[in-house]
């Protein structure tokens, strides 16, 4: 049984209350071919210490089963089982991390231009500035985003690319739509971040406002997406050293992680 499970105060802007969210996906043989299928039929629990949270409220979303929680959250230890009759049983725990501050300072360089298609490409560098205490983990997730003025509710995600290629708390680590951070490698407390965001919007379309959400994440959060990052990089090339996926799941594959957001948006115009 695979497990991608996040626990957060905000896992989804747009349904706040909304925590804890565990996909599970069967584990087939390679040699059977696409794996469509899900798991409908388990138990999902969630425990901080001895003490039993709530079992997992099954919902669909994006025609998949997910479990969800709506409980509170604290940062605290907790530990997930999932149980399921055909499956078997599979079990992880994580620590959801405190609170960090983070912002958009402004941006320059702002550029329109037009392609083909009736599509037009927006460029501009952002400053953003994290404060990063030595507290628990020193591991951070940088997510960048857009919302257009023809369609508010909608979350579209920046092409990211690093503008000061020598930062090295930045570069290995520069994901397609977010930057994954190791605090251990920044010079001192207060880290500022120039980012290039790139998005293709159609003729005519605003973008309502740019926002960042700083997540402070878990150790297993970050070598997870960490690891999926370098393979990603690698490309498939053959005479690239293999990257296994980091787990922390016994009796599956998979991780189980936390993370804790802050958003600040700002405005182009």
């Amino acid at each position: 049984m695979a497990i991608s499970a996040t626990f957060s105060p905000l896992v989804d802007v747009a349904n706040p209350d909304l925590g804890f969210l565990v996909f599970l996906t069967p584990v087939v043989p390679f040699s059977d071919g696409p794996n469509n299928s899900t798991i409908s039929t388990a138990q999902v629990d969630l425990y901080t210490g001895n003490q039993f949270i709530q079992t997992m409220i099954s919902k669909t979303i994006n025609n998949r089963n997910v479990y969800a929680s709506f409980e509170n959250r604290r940062s605290a230890n907790y530990i997930r089982s999932v149980n399921d009759p055909v499956y078997g049983r599979a079990e992880a725990s994580d620590r959801l991390p405190a609170v960090i501050e983070g912002q958009i300072l402004g941006f320059d360089n702002l550029v329109y231009t037009d392609l083909p298609e009736g599509k037009q490409r927006v460029v501009f560098t952002l400053d953003v500035e994290l404060l990063d205490r030595p507290i628990e983990d020193n591991y951070y997730h940088v997510y960048l985003e857009y919302r257009l003025k023809s369609d508010p509710d909608f979350r579209r995600f920046f092409q990211v690319a690093n503008a000061e290629n020598n930062d090295p708390a930045l570069t290995p680590y520069l994901l397609n739509q977010s930057i994954l951070l190791d605090g251990r490698l920044f010079d001192s407390e207060i880290k500022s971040l120039k980012l290039t965001c790139q998005a293709d919007l159609d003729q005519g379309q605003e973008i309502l406002n740019v926002q960042a959400e700083f997540r402070h994440v878990s150790f297993n959060y970050y070598q997870f997406h960490r690891t999926q990052a370098i393979q990603v990089s690698n490309g498939g090339s053959p005479v690239a050293e293999p990257t296994p996926l980091h787990s922390n799941v016994k009796g599956g594959v998979g991780f189980f992680g936390g993370f804790n957001p802050v958003r600040d948006t700002i405005q182009l115009n």
